[in-house]
């Protein structure tokens, strides 16, 4: 990305850590994408979670 944004003369501009507010965009959309798809399966537990298994 680096040698890509120096070949095309593009400046990126990244958030500062912790100021989440300075991207609301993406941060709503990572809010909607964890709630419609993330949020769908049910785990009995921390074991099954962390092994892939429980999808209700």
């Amino acid at each position: 990305m680096f040698y890509w944004s120096k070949a095309t003369n593009i400046e990126f501009n990244f958030i500062q850590s912790g100021k989440p507010t300075q991207n609301a965009f993406v941060e709503s959309f990572n809010g909607k994408f964890r709630d419609s798809c993330l949020n769908q399966y049910g785990f009995r537990s921390i074991e099954d979670n962390a092994v892939g298994k429980g999808h209700s």
